[in-house]
């Protein structure tokens, strides 16, 4: 696939294809995994938030929902739109993102594989994406709403610790309570 050369857009609750980004966010991650989208355009009025749609000239491709917190970038939220996937959007997205926040290490979190799971492979697509994207396994893995989950990393380490962190720093001190996922450190998932 040829790289195409994708511009961002910030999203907000006023820019033309918020409802695309909504519809998009509301079918690529179950109810368990999202975030109210009030609460994430609220946070994304912070410098250390980017809410941005991506495009192929007029064309919306998806959307990635990033926060970042001393050297560390974490995409909290990633879509294509699904009549692109599979032609190459994905790749070109990861491309922009390594070269946008190249001074950070970008860390990811994906469902852990397992055989029994009622989409298990679309788990081993999704991993041996980022995989062949430069993202490998960070080290540690953490259960979240009872959801095993693979922390990925593109560059540097990142440890546990600052994840919790930077999820600190992006929910907020009052908040926090309810983020209090379980880490496990090792490779094994």
């Amino acid at each position: 696939m040829q790289k195409r050369a994708l511009r961002t857009e910030p999203v907000t609750r006023k820019c033309k294809d918020f409802g695309q980004v909504k519809e998009l966010y509301v079918n690529s991650f179950p109810k368990h995994e999202r975030i109210p989208m009030p609460f994430l355009l609220w946070k994304s009025g912070k410098k250390f938030v980017d809410f941005v749609a991506f495009y192929d000239e007029d064309t919306f491709v998806g959307f990635a929902y990033l926060v970042m917190d001393k050297g560390i970038t974490f995409v909290l939220f990633l879509a294509t739109s699904p009549e692109l996937r599979s032609k190459g959007y994905g790749t070109d997205i990861l491309s922009l993102l390594q070269k946008q926040y190249a001074d950070s290490r970008i860390i990811l979190n994906i469902e852990a594989l397992e055989d029994g799971a009622s989409n298990a492979e679309q788990r081993v697509k999704r991993k041996n994406f980022y995989l062949n994207n430069g993202f490998r396994n960070a080290g540690f893995s953490l259960v979240e709403y009872g959801q095993l989950y693979e922390v990925l990393v593109y560059g540097d380490n990142v440890t546990s610790r600052e994840y919790r962190g930077l999820m600190h720093a992006f929910v907020g001190g009052p908040l926090s309570f309810l983020f209090v996922p379980k880490f496990i450190e090792g490779n094994g998932v």
